[in-house]
């Protein structure tokens, strides 16, 4: 893991008006996917501190956690398209007419970490800068708890004893995402609920109101990832979650539910024909 300010420009360089003004406190780097069994794999992550914040701070400030859909787009892909502190800008053609990428940056007006802090992790793994394990394409996860059990794993390692973001765990944690999100954030937080119900509760010190726990009221029951310890390998206890699950939202969902949602867009297809074909009357007729 490193930790990275915004560098000051050269004395002999005038610095640009539109450069991204990018938060005083960010960190990005890497984190293990799961124990020994996992290969080696990593989950790389970037996390922007709330501007006007403190990096250490343990108030209630929340922290957004952003997830691509696809499945295979990485989060980065959001960090710099879509909420971001600053913006790559995007490609132009060249006098031959090929597009250019311009590999230039500029500040995000529509950055969520206006709000809290703001954190993209590249995952399923394989993805972005995320590497699998030594046994590379067996290593990249096939279903939905597999993935999830990735990023419980990464989560766990960076706000967990030791881990780059452990000051930070007290805080609200949001999960969010867009597109193939729809199913990659309930996924996430129904193995993050069922694991700190089965472990025994959270390790942030924050507590749910009420005698039970959402983990411990949910219907459905998924087979959680036990890690191996890495000499005898025998199954270790299950982790719980060291930081504090407040929330999710996904926007423009492709989820479990899109059922629901499937005669609608069949019937504003049907009246986008029949207007078609109205218009073709009406050329046909005058």
């Amino acid at each position: 893991m490193f930790s990275r300010s915004p560098s000051s420009p050269s004395p002999s360089s005038a610095p640009d008006p539109a450069a991204p003004d990018l938060p005083s406190v960010s960190a990005s780097g890497y984190v293990p996917n799961g124990g020994a069994d996992r290969g080696g794999g990593r989950l790389f992550f970037t996390y922007y501190e709330k501007i006007n914040s403190s990096a250490g701070s343990n108030g209630d400030e929340p922290i957004f956690l952003w997830l691509e859909g696809g499945p295979g787009c990485a989060s980065s892909f959001g960090d710099f398209y879509i909420n971001g502190p600053a913006r790559a800008l995007a490609s132009r053609d060249d006098s031959a007419g090929r597009r250019r990428a311009t590999g230039k940056l500029r500040t995000n007006p529509h950055a969520w970490n206006v709000l809290g802090g703001l954190l993209f992790i590249d995952q399923p793994v394989g993805t972005g800068f995320s590497v699998p394990g030594g046994a590379g394409k067996a290593m990249i996860p096939r279903t939905e708890v597999e993935v999830a059990a990735d990023l419980y794993f990464g989560l766990c390692e960076l706000f967990g004893p030791g881990g780059p973001l452990e000051a930070l765990a007290p805080r609200p944690l949001f999960v969010a995402g867009e597109s193939y999100a729809g199913k990659f954030v309930p996924s996430i937080a129904h193995y993050i609920l069922q694991a700190e119900a089965e472990a025994g509760g959270g390790g942030s010190g924050r507590r749910r109101r009420g005698a039970a726990t959402a983990g411990q009221r949910l219907r459905v029951r998924r087979e959680l990832r036990r890690e191996r310890d890495a000499s005898s390998g025998a199954l270790l206890p299950l982790r719980p979650p060291p930081f504090y699950l407040a929330g999710i939202a996904v926007v423009r969902v492709v989820s479990d539910f899109s059922g629901v949602f499937s005669g609608e867009r069949e019937r504003e297809r049907e009246n986008t024909d029949a207007k078609g074909r109205e218009k073709e009357r009406e050329k046909l007729t005058s």
